[in-house]
């Protein structure tokens, strides 16, 4: 039986290269080899190419590709910390879904203590180059290079670059639900790709027809329509159940229309916002599919607890 490790290999995942030491380090990390604070320091002083003995005031670091870019060291990193999520159970049995497991905590953690390490403070003037085609100045609270590799490894979907086997959509539910824990706990800031994921499951059709249109010929792994709808319902219902109102709160619209109170026009809904609307048309679509036969039970479950968790919105 292929492991998601090999699976990673073998159809180009987004994982961690075994030519860089991150992948070893967040390892023993996870197994509790080593402490926080040691693996922040290890992949900190790798990224730079330094020493490691004071990655604060580090006077002349070898740079590692220019802070680590030119070599990919930094987006290593995250792809690392994505494979892991990939490989760890999204809930312990017998508990609510949107209680996360002490590994999903752990890797969290991890995340957030590299996002708050102070930043060196002899650095070359180095800037990266966003997919949004805007340039940043470096600093790690800023989690660089964190949000495009994320947007790479939505690429290695079931139908994409994985299939359908049990391993593969287990391991894109557990990718979905760390994703949400991290965005819920304001680590990262991927509530637009939360919304898209929603938005993906609930209003288009994932039959190979629809696949092949927005594919242009496809190439994919083909699937039935129930099969991909039990992969791609139990993601979007994993983000509304993880990040429960909060979805909402940060995404919501909140303008409401000046009807009679101004001659101007409407205001146009923010990009990356949901209206009202839309939010109680997903609500129906998860309760209709909680009741889908052709689902399995525990997609059923979840986007059951999905609607449920999104009435608790006013």
């Amino acid at each position: 039986m292929n492991t998601l490790d090999t699976l990673a290999t073998d159809q180009d995942w987004v994982h961690g290269s075994k030519t860089k030491p991150f992948t070893a380090i967040v390892t023993q990390y996870m197994n509790q080899q080593i402490a926080q604070d040691r693996a922040v320091q290890e992949i900190a002083s790798a990224v730079y190419g330094a020493d490691g003995s004071d990655l604060g005031t580090v006077s002349h670091p070898l740079w590692c590709g220019f802070f680590g870019f030119e070599d990919g060291c930094l987006e290593d990193v995250w792809s690392t910390i994505i494979h892991t999520a990939r490989k760890i159970p999204r809930e312990v049995p017998h508990e609510p879904p949107d209680v996360p497991t002490v590994l999903q905590l752990r890797l969290a953690a991890l995340l957030l203590a590299l996002k708050r390490q102070p930043d060196p403070s002899s650095m070359p003037a180095v800037r990266l180059q966003s997919s949004g085609d805007s340039r940043r100045d470096f600093s790690w609270r800023r989690l660089p290079l964190f949000e495009e590799t994320v947007l790479k490894a939505l690429d290695d979907e079931p139908g994409r670059r994985a299939g359908f086997t049990r391993v593969e959509t287990e391991g894109w539910g557990n990718l979905m639900a760390f994703l949400a824990l991290v965005t819920k706990e304001r680590i990262v800031g991927l509530e637009s790709i939360g919304l898209g994921i929603v938005r993906w499951a609930l209003e288009e059709r994932h039959d190979s027809v629809a696949r092949a249109s927005t594919e242009a010929g496809g190439g994919g792994h083909k699937g039935d329509e129930a099969t991909r709808l039990n992969v791609f319902v139990a993601a979007a219902a994993i983000w509304a159940v993880v990040m429960g109102e909060e979805l909402w709160e940060r995404m919501g619209e909140k303008a409401e229309s000046p009807v009679g109170l101004s001659l101007g026009p409407v205001p146009k809904q923010l990009i990356g916002t949901i209206s009202k609307r839309r939010w109680e048309k997903w609500i129906g679509r998860f309760q209709f599919l909680s009741l889908c036969e052709d689902l399995k039970i525990c997609t059923r479950e979840l986007a059951a607890e999905a609607a449920a968790v999104m009435l608790r919105v006013g």
